[in-house]
C-alpha cells in the first residue's frame, strides 16, 4: 500500500511561505516604532494648590519628536518651553512616558553659558520640572512643577500645595477642571490629589 504524503510539496511551500509572511508582519508590528512631529504652542494657567490668589498666563510651546511602540514605553524629544521659566527656553527635554511616573527633565547640551552652568560649573546636569500627564497630540497638558524642598534636600511635588500648570486653559477654574481630567491618566496622581483647586 502506498502512502500519500500529508501535503503536497506545492501545498507545503505555500503553507512556509505563509507562515513566513505572519511571522514577518508580527516581528514588524512588535518591534516597528511610530514617530509623530509634534509642533504646537499652547496659551495656559500656572496656579497653586490652595491659594486663590496665586494664578499666571504661561504659553508653551512643544516642538519635537514622540515615539510609540507597542512593547517600549512611549517618548518624547525636543523643546518644551514655557514662558515662566528660562532654562525651558534653550534646554532639550526628554520624557519617557511610563504610565505613572513621567517627569519632564531637560538636559543642557553643550550650552556652556547657560543660568545653570554659571550656578553650579556643571553643563550637562538635568533638571526636572516635574511630572506630567498629556494627549499623545500634546494638545492638552497637566504638569505638576517641583519646588526646592524647605530643608534643602531636593526638590518635590506637594499636594496640598504644589504648582499646577495646565493648558489649554485661560482662566484658574477651566485649569482646575482640565487638571481633574488628565489627572486620571495617572493612578498615583488621581489617588493622591483630593482637591486640584
Amino acid at each position: 500500500m502506498e502512502h500519500k504524503p500529508f501535503l503536497k510539496k506545492r501545498e507545503l511551500i505555500a503553507l512556509i511561505v505563509i507562515v513566513a509572511i505572519f511571522v514577518a508582519v508580527g516581528l514588524f508590528i512588535i518591534l516597528h516604532e511610530i514617530s509623530l512631529a509634534v509642533d504646537t504652542t499652547i496659551d495656559g494657567i500656572q496656579y497653586r494648590i490652595n491659594d486663590p490668589g496665586y494664578e499666571e498666563r504661561v504659553k508653551i510651546r512643544i516642538s519635537g519628536i514622540y515615539k510609540e511602540s507597542l512593547f517600549q514605553d512611549s517618548t518624547f524629544k525636543g523643546k518644551i518651553q514655557i514662558s515662566n521659566y528660562d532654562f525651558t527656553q534653550s534646554y532639550t527635554a526628554s520624557i519617557v512616558f511610563n504610565g505613572d511616573f513621567s517627569y519632564v527633565t531637560y538636559y543642557n547640551y553643550g550650552e556652556k553659558n547657560s543660568d545653570h552652568m554659571k550656578k553650579t560649573g556643571i553643563v550637562d546636569t538635568p533638571i526636572t520640572l516635574g511630572q506630567i500627564c498629556t494627549s499623545k497630540s500634546f494638545k492638552q497638558v497637566l504638569m505638576t512643577v517641583f519646588e526646592e524642598n524647605v530643608d534643602g534636600s531636593g526638590s518635590g511635588w506637594d499636594s496640598g500645595s504644589g504648582i499646577i500648570i495646565c493648558a489649554p486653559a485661560t482662566t484658574r477654574a477651566e485649569a482646575v477642571k482640565l487638571a481633574e481630567k488628565l489627572s486620571k491618566g495617572s493612578s498615583i496622581l488621581n489617588d493622591y490629589v483630593k482637591n486640584w483647586n
